[in-house]
């Protein structure tokens, strides 16, 4: 039996369970801290958002998967950050391809409000769009794929945002070119899985497990790469790399819990800035 069954079987029990949570919230907590987004992550969180939605396919509602969503929803405002700031145009279009829940967006909407956001969520997951559209917002049921073909004549300044969403792609170099060449974005903005080595994902293939629901592309990651090959590819589809970073799940400091986040987790998200 692997490590990944081990773990899932001990989960199941209800006392480990509480204090693995427990564990693994105090470590993402000092993460935060460590990394200087704890400003951040107390400004989203003020905003009292419900995150307990964010993903058709995993229950958001413990206080271990609410504090990892705001600590990386913390990692993606900032991002955002710093590229908005300073800008002079004050009217924008905003694509996020692959959104969720339309959190990012209201985010956007109430922390930068120097701004004018035309914002429009792109997903072909039903459930998703449901959900956005509760919140008031925007939205086009399409596949990225589908959606990066058409070709645009640009009116407004645009911004792509797309978190974790490029490693559930079958073609990430398809989507990206038509990105580049048919939206032709302002900057693309995005976070994928941080690992140090690149493999297929395929996790429910890999580790054998059994599991009620099919994969499918809102459940599985594809293509898991190193930072370095994902620079490769946005290269390939013409970008250029305007600012990168790795926000670590664990403090940095911790070399067991790195194992740990490496071993049956992500250690982190790597967040790009692309023009």
């Amino acid at each position: 039996m692997n490590l990944v069954k081990v773990k899932n079987r001990l989960k199941k029990v209800e006392i480990i369970k509480k204090y693995y949570d427990r564990f693994r919230t105090w470590s993402i907590q000092k993460a935060i801290v460590n990394q200087g987004l704890i400003a951040r992550y107390n400004q989203i969180a003020r905003l009292n958002i419900d995150v307990a939605n964010q993903y058709t396919s995993t229950d958001s509602t413990t206080e271990y998967i609410k504090t990892k969503i705001l600590g990386l929803h913390s990692f993606q405002m900032m991002l955002f950050a710093q590229f908005i700031n300073g800008q002079k145009e004050d009217k924008w279009k905003v694509f996020d391809l692959g959104d969720s829940s339309g959190n990012h967006l209201l985010y956007i909407k109430n922390l930068f409000k120097d701004y004018t956001f035309n914002t429009i969520s792109i997903n072909i997951d039903r459930e998703a769009i449901k959900r956005i559209c509760q919140k008031d917002l925007n939205t086009i049921c399409c596949s990225i794929e589908e959606f990066t073909k058409i070709e645009r004549v640009k009116k407004e300044e645009t911004i792509i945002l797309m978190f974790e969403t490029l490693e559930h792609l079958e073609n990430p170099i398809e989507v990206l070119k038509g990105i580049k060449q048919n939206i032709q974005p302002e900057v693309l903005i995005l976070t994928v899985p941080f690992v140090r080595k690149s493999r297929v994902g395929l996790h429910h293939l890999r580790n054998n497990l059994r599991t009620s629901k099919e994969a499918n592309q809102e459940n599985t990651h594809i293509f898991e790469l190193s930072p370095e090959d994902w620079m490769l590819l946005f290269k390939l589809a013409g970008f250029e790399v305007e600012k990168a970073f790795i926000y670590y799940q664990y403090p940095k400091w911790n070399l067991p819990l790195r194992y740990y986040w490496e071993k049956f987790d992500f250690e982190g998200f790597f967040g790009i800035i692309l023009k």
